[in-house]
């Protein structure tokens, strides 16, 4: 009991040698715990908010699929706009293996029912697999890259979209004037 008193109450400056363990414990913790590394190239969020993010986007993958599978009004609609396709498959016509967005662009009105259903189910499969993608990013590495990569591909598409557009324009100018010095050239 007198060196317990002593350590502690007559030397001031010094601590006991079962306080300096126990400092020299939590040092060695401190160590060993990882560093924020902030030259990563990516976000890489703390445990609980990937958590709390992973858990909302894990409620959200479940409503959009229960919305999807009670839609009934849309499978049968979804049905009748491919009844041409089931029954090609039932008679065994080959078909195309991918159908994409820009078989539909100038053969059909964008206002048809078949480019609509299209482009909803289209819609729905990108965002359920962005979704999922970003949930199992933010389980496993605790990053959301693929959410990040998703909208830059998006912001792509939208920048080349944009630029076709004004080549359709400078083209249609160039065939204006080619046709107004034509017809110059023919009078």
């Amino acid at each position: 009991m007198s060196s317990k008193v002593q350590g502690s109450r007559h030397n001031f400056g010094a601590t006991t040698p079962l306080r300096s363990d126990k400092r020299q414990k939590r040092e060695n913790r401190k160590e060993e715990r990882p560093s924020a590394d902030t030259s990563c190239s990516y976000p890489i969020l703390a445990y609980f908010p990937s958590c709390l993010f992973g858990t909302i986007l894990e409620d959200t993958i479940i409503k959009i699929r229960i919305l999807i599978d009670c839609n009934i009004e849309g499978t049968i609609n979804s049905i009748l706009v491919d009844i041409d396709s089931h029954i090609k498959k039932k008679y065994g016509i080959t078909q195309p293996a991918v159908v994409d967005l820009e078989d539909f662009i100038g053969k059909r009105d964008i206002e048809a029912d078949d480019f609509k259903m299209f482009k909803m189910s289209n819609d729905r499969a990108i965002l359920n697999e962005v979704l999922i993608d970003t949930y199992k990013d933010l389980v496993l590495s605790k990053n959301y890259m693929s959410l990040i990569n998703k909208i830059q591909m998006i912001a792509d598409g939208n920048k080349h979209f944009a630029m076709l557009q004004l080549e359709t324009e400078k083209n249609k100018m160039l065939v204006t004037s080619i046709n107004i010095v034509a017809v110059e050239l023919l009078v």
